[in-house]
């Protein structure tokens, strides 16, 4: 099979093939540990041990830097802002606009559900909490106690806020769906935009040594195919139902607080509505 049909059939495909993606790449690392040691490894700078012990000492010392802890804590912030801008808009639909359409909460609704279920559902509440796996700067390779564990492989080592995936890099990553919320123009550059922001953001926390490039990988490849399954979920058929009854039910709260509040609807939805009762009569 020749590069372009695999790629139209992952096209066709899309759920099925980012699941696979991920199920291979995961094996890759299980195979391959020097993979995880070697990347954590150009971060490392080795130092004698001060009781003489032949134990491997060392830090990380980007995580001593206070220049590349404020980048940390900018772009902690500018992902922090763009959900809250994302709830903020959402709200606004819902609630303030005067006809609400299945066009106007589909990609609000593709975000929203996303970023509840990859990065604060999938990859904190469960992997990171559950996994167990040691950070890098925990682990016996780079001046801790614990062993290297591969990805994927539940221990009780780490009790909580675990290596095993990362929660920046998904949420980083995660951004990706606020690209349609763009002109169609400027949705490629910005795709690679953010695409660059995630791979910086793990760089950093693998400079930290807090995760293993096993754990950045993952978590953007377990991010993406959740975006892409909510995505094909919400744009298929009974999607669309689900969205149709979020929009009436939105419509009908509307008109309610605003009778309640005896606000009476724009002269431009009013003739919004008109239009789509002609337009049904029609047909």
């Amino acid at each position: 099979m020749t590069a372009v049909a695999l790629w139209h059939r992952m096209k066709r495909h899309p759920v099925i093939s980012w699941v696979l993606l991920a199920a291979v790449i995961l094996l890759v690392f299980r195979a391959f540990p020097g993979l995880d040691y070697w990347t954590t490894n150009q971060f490392f700078q080795e130092l004698t041990c001060r009781d003489g012990s032949s134990e491997r000492c060392g830090t990380f010392p980007l995580r001593n830097s206070h220049f590349w802890l404020e980048v940390r804590e900018v772009s902690l912030s500018l992902m922090t802002i763009s959900q809250m801008l994302l709830v903020l808009w959402l709200l606004f639909v819902l609630l303030m606009k005067d006809q609400t359409s299945v066009q106007d909460v589909q990609n609000p609704m593709i975000a929203l559900l996303t970023v509840l279920l990859a990065p604060a559902l999938l990859v904190n509440g469960v992997l990171k909490s559950y996994w167990g796996r040691p950070r890098p700067y925990l682990t016996e390779e780079f001046g801790g106690e614990f062993p290297y564990v591969s990805p994927g492989t539940i221990t009780d080592l780490c009790q909580k806020n675990c290596s095993f995936v990362s929660g920046e890099t998904s949420a980083a990553f995660w951004l990706l769906a606020l690209v349609v919320f763009l002109p169609k123009s400027r949705q490629t550059a910005a795709t690679s935009a953010v695409v660059a922001f995630g791979v910086s953001v793990s760089l950093l926390r693998m400079g930290f040594g807090r995760h293993y490039f096993s754990d950045v990988v993952m978590s953007a490849l377990f991010t993406v195919t959740i975006l892409v399954a909510v995505r094909a979920l919400l744009t298929s058929q009974n999607g669309e139902r689900a969205l149709v009854v979020i929009a009436d039910g939105s419509n009908a709260l509307t008109a309610f607080f605003q009778r309640t509040m005896g606000f009476t609807p724009s002269v431009e939805a009013k003739n919004r509505r008109l239009a789509e009762k002609e337009a049904d009569n029609a047909v």
